[in-house]
């Protein structure tokens, strides 16, 4: 009966210390540094629209890092579709856990250097759409959040807003008659 204890607390020591390496590996590789990302596309658009979000990876470290996923919020995905993208996207697949849709890119961004992705959407309903684009760097846990909105207007209603017109100053020194 001894050995089986003995043998018991053994195992259950190795599986605390696999656990506690594996939280460490995943801790430490989910930092990124020397890279930045922003994101530029249309605060509104018209459904039915197709249109182009522009995200700008820049590496500014000494040494070549990879765009490995690119995570999309369902919450963003409710009103837009991705379709394409440039370069091309290798995969997509929903991740329920995380509520989003990865898109596998697997580029490389140059040392001191930039990527940049050009994603075609296409406004689906009318509504206002935010979420997270998580920019994984170098692996799957070390991601960049960056939150994207975009409200989509019923078609036939402009995406831009009317200009203002000037008010004519007030005659006789400013003061009411």
């Amino acid at each position: 009966m001894k050995k089986i204890l003995i043998g018991c607390a053994v195992v259950a020591a190795l599986v605390v210390a696999a656990l506690v390496a594996g939280v460490v590996w995943v801790y430490t590789s989910s930092s990124v540094d020397d890279v930045a990302v922003v994101v530029d596309g249309p605060v509104a658009v018209v459904a039915g629209e197709e249109f182009t979000l522009t995200a700008h990876i820049r590496n500014s470290g000494a040494k070549p890092q990879r765009l490995v996923d690119l995570d999309i919020a369902d919450t963003y995905l409710d009103g837009i579709i991705i379709s394409a993208s440039e370069p091309a996207f290798l995969s997509s697949e929903h991740i329920a856990l995380d509520s989003s849709v990865s898109h596998s890119f697997d580029q490389q961004i140059p040392a001191n250097g930039e990527l940049v992705v050009r994603l075609r959407a296409l406004a689906l309903r009318p509504g206002d759409f935010a979420g997270d684009f998580d920019f994984c760097i170098n692996n799957s846990f070390a991601c960049l959040p960056h939150h994207i909105r975009t409200v989509v207007r019923p078609e036939g209603e402009p995406t831009a807003a009317p200009a203002a017109e000037a008010t004519p100053p007030a005659t006789g020194g400013g003061q009411a008659p």
